[in-house]
């Protein structure tokens, strides 16, 4: 389990992901239920059209997962950090 020491734990770092993510307003752009797939030891599921055209996301590109207690972010690169 992660300390509240590790730079992701902090508060600062989490609220900028919640304003990155909702830009304050806490409505999604699109929303889209998807089904998790087994890939290995792994679960997958697949990020929507809309989404991938949206950031940009390409087959190959490398994201960034980060597991929270409320959540999963996943960022696309592009940000100030």
């Amino acid at each position: 389990m992660a300390s509240n020491s590790e730079p992701h734990c902090k508060e600062s770092i989490r609220e900028r992901h919640k304003q990155r993510a909702d830009g304050g307003t806490a409505m999604p752009l699109y929303g889209e239920s998807r089904t998790v797939m087994a890939v290995g030891n792994s679960l997958a599921v697949g990020l929507t059209s809309y989404a991938r055209k949206t950031h940009g996301v390409e087959k190959g590109d490398t994201v960034e997962i980060e597991t929270y207690p409320e959540g999963i972010w996943i960022s696309v690169g592009g940000g100030d950090d």
